[in-house]
């Protein structure tokens, strides 16, 4: 049974804009065949609160996905190796 969840990412701020939607799509890659991104919103530029990876700012993007809770697991694994992102969060809604 699909699941809906929220993922918030904080990316670099020097990445591009075809870095970001590589991102992106890795993620669609990572939520399997039953699995789809319902909405992307783009939460802008802010500054963190501490340094993350050397970083004062990052990009904020929240996700809105639905798949199956075994995906998640390989999503976020995957997440976790990529340098572009600075941090994420995977919240069931």
């Amino acid at each position: 049974m699909l699941s809906k969840y929220e993922l918030t990412l904080i990316l670099r701020t020097s990445l591009k804009e075809a870095e970001q939607k590589k991102v992106f799509e890795e993620v669609k890659k990572n939520l399997g065949k039953e699995g789809k991104v319902k909405e992307t919103k783009d939460l802008g530029k802010r500054m963190l609160s501490f340094r993350i990876k050397k970083e004062k700012e990052g990009n904020y993007f929240l996700l809105t996905l639905e798949t199956l809770a075994d995906n998640i697991i390989k999503l976020s694994n995957n997440l976790r190796q990529k340098d572009e992102i600075i941090r994420f969060l995977i919240v069931r809604s």
